[in-house]
């Protein structure tokens, strides 16, 4: 028995049940409605009046009741000892318990692992998070979640669920895949599904979802009106949709992180088909792009205010989900893109390096990991501590990977610049933490890289020699380290060691030298650092557990399917000398004049459709928009490469002849 005497609040309990206590029913409510802001992705498949109605009632199983506790309790208690956390952690260990006896393969199941997952964002509890993980993961299988949509399936499926209970284990699904992508993210070694294998429409109709349908007799006047409004109300009065995005932006990160784990290993694709899966990829980012810019204003929500004026109200949920989600899917967004980018720093002998695509792609790196900072940094200043979603700032790591290369750049007004925004993100990380026992470990980790990087330029200074070779890499002259960035997506990829996980540092190595010195991975601490960090259940790894990438069998074209990407036969190396890769918003832009150096290399960010771009260059609609622009990408060397793939340059768009030209070339290449 619980003794509840040491609680912090226990005034707000009224019962007991397996020995743990229960909040009264105004509490249950109050935590149902700030949910949405902690947890927004949590809460898709949640019913507003029936998610209330059940848990206050509680006419849900305890295994789910006893999962929303240990995820949400802390944010309806006034404060949170140490008495407070062992209270959550049994809280997930009692549903854990009782969700191991059910054998029902109820999609609740599924859905109280995910609040279980989310539990595990701010305390270490390592094993409870890998056992939800694991019972999930058996339902899903089991229950065959993956294929709800799949087009052979389809009518027996139909016939044996009504479509509200359809839409509900889409919805369960969805969430379950968000974390399993998550996890694949961070580590990059396992993927408990392929792509291929899932049929399962995205989310739709999301206001009407939450507050339409049956809602009995509930006597809650706000949520009938809901109820009247999504029922019977015109669509074009009703919310933008915008569960759809997060699924997408998780699917498209998904697809990115196969390619970049897999870019630089032994078995990789060749140049051409690594070529052209980059531009479809860097495409895809900005369509997905555009398409948010549209939906999503910039500026903040009038007053904060609001969180006091309406509090423990669906009104307040609704007057900030377009911000909440906005930041979620943008930070999705900036993350995805840095993630891509840094994948072109890693130096292979295999293949040619060429500056001007390193330099681009720094540059596409600062500004992605400059925005994500700011949109972060806003977020926080905006949002009370007590209603601030945690699970969104761990994909802030390549972000300040990217600021941590600045450390070592010899402009003192570039360095202060970027050394500012890291010390920035530090604060960020800071103000998480006083919420979240696990975001140290981020700092941990950061801290490792800016170790690992310390090493790696004492040595390089000893060959000044060098350093004018490593000019034409940097965003400006004094820009002369290799810059780190994880070989394989994850800086946790390899746990034994830091050197197979990271890109060359070592000027003479990086150039092809064979210089003696001393090999700054000798004794390095990344075993230990990584110790730390899998403390983290957002950013464990799985190397040591059962491979659970079994095929799941042939099934229908995944809703987000990228179709089949066309091969070039022949190489021919990427090229982009004399490349401006210009993306910087006019604020950022005006900062830029203050740092000459990089002004006067002609290297100041600002936004493309294309990799390596410039303002120009449109996004085209048409199918052949990704075999088009492939080609425009890799005919760069000379002019016959046109010849090679059938492209007759006065026939070229307007669009390719423009990124032509922004390379630099005065004129096309001969017909």
């Amino acid at each position: 028995m619980y003794e509840i005497s040491k609680d912090s609040n226990p005034e707000i309990f009224n019962d007991f049940k397996y020995g743990l206590p229960i909040p009264n029913n105004s509490k249950l409510k109050e935590l149902c409605l700030i949910l949405p802001h902690i947890y927004p992705t949590l809460v898709i498949p949640m019913r507003f009046s029936e998610f209330i109605d059940k848990l206050t009632k509680r006419k849900y199983p305890y295994y789910f009741i006893f999962a929303v506790l240990a995820a949400g309790i802390k944010r309806i208690k006034t404060l949170r000892t140490q008495q407070d956390k062992a209270l959550e952690t049994l809280y997930a260990q009692k549903s854990l318990e009782l969700m191991k006896l059910d054998k029902s393969f109820d999609p609740l199941i599924i859905w109280a692992c995910c609040f279980i997952l989310g539990y595990s964002i701010d305390i270490t509890d390592l094993k409870s998070n890998n056992a939800a993980t694991d019972i999930a993961t058996r339902v899903v299988k089991i229950t065959r979640l993956y294929h709800l949509d799949i087009k052979n399936k389809a009518e027996d499926v139909i016939q044996k669920y009504t479509e509200d209970e359809l839409e509900f284990r889409r919805r369960i699904w969805w969430i379950y895949y968000d974390h399993i992508t998550s996890y694949f993210l961070f580590n990059g070694n396992s993927s408990i599904f392929q792509q291929r294998d899932i049929a399962v429409n995205p989310p739709r109709n999301d206001f009407k979802w939450r507050y339409g349908g049956d809602i009995g007799e509930c006597n809650d006047k706000e949520l009938k009106s809901l109820n009247y409004k999504a029922n019977y109300g015109p669509e074009s009065d009703l919310p933008q949709d915008y569960h759809y995005l997060l699924v997408n932006i998780s699917s498209l990160s998904k697809n990115i992180v196969v390619f970049v784990t897999k870019r630089w290993r032994k078995d990789r694709l060749n140049e051409d088909q690594t070529n052209l899966r980059l531009v479809l990829y860097i495409n895809k980012l900005q369509k997905f792009k555009n398409e948010i810019d549209e939906i999503f204003e910039e500026k903040l929500p009038k007053t904060q205010d609001i969180y006091i004026r309406h509090k423990g109200t669906i009104k307040l949920i609704l007057d900030t989900e377009d911000y909440l989600l906005g930041y979620i899917i943008k930070n999705s967004y900036y993350n995805t893109l840095v993630y891509l980018y840094q994948s072109e720093l890693i130096r292979d002998f295999n293949i040619k390096l060429h500056p001007g695509r390193v330099k681009a792609a720094k540059l596409q790196c600062i500004n992605a990991s400059v925005d994500q900072m700011n949109l972060v940094e806003s977020y926080i200043k905006y949002v009370p501590t007590n209603y601030q979603e945690h699970a969104s700032i761990f994909r802030t790591i390549y972000t300040s990977i990217t600021f941590s290369n600045f450390f070592f750049v010899n402009d003192s007004t570039i360095k202060e610049k970027y050394i500012g925004y890291y010390n920035r993100m530090v604060l960020v990380y800071d103000s998480f933490q006083h919420n979240s026992d696990v975001i140290s470990t981020l700092k941990t980790f950061i801290k490792y890289i800016i170790d690992v990087k310390t090493k790696a330029n004492d040595e390089n200074k000893k060959l000044a020699y060098l350093h004018k070779h490593m000019v034409p890499f940097g965003i400006s002259e004094s820009d002369i380290d290799p810059w780190i960035a994880p070989k394989y997506g994850s800086p946790f990829h390899l746990q034994c060691c830091g050197k197979g996980n990271f890109s060359i540092l070592d000027i003479s190595e990086y150039l092809g030298e064979t210089v003696g010195i001393n090999d700054i991975f000798v004794n390095d601490n990344h075993a230990d650092a990584y110790e730390q960090v899998k403390k983290s259940p957002t950013i464990e790894t799985s190397l040591n557990k059962k491979d659970t990438n079994k095929k799941l069998g042939k099934a229908n074209e995944y809703p987000l399917d990228l179709g089949n990407i066309p091969v070039i036969k022949k190489t021919v190396l990427l090229n982009s000398n004399g490349a401006n890769s210009k993306q910087e918003s006019s604020k950022a832009k005006e900062e830029s004049n203050r740092t000459s150096k990089i002004n006067q290399a002609n290297m100041e960010p600002e936004k493309i459709s294309h990799d390596f771009g410039n303002e120009y260059i449109k996004t085209p609609e048409d199918s052949n928009t990704i075999t088009i622009a492939a080609v425009a990408v890799i005919a760069l060397s000379s002019g016959t490469n046109a010849q090679l793939y059938n492209m007759v340059p006065s026939t070229w768009p307007n669009y390719i002849i423009a990124y032509w030209n922004s390379l630099g070339y005065n004129q096309l290449p001969y017909n």
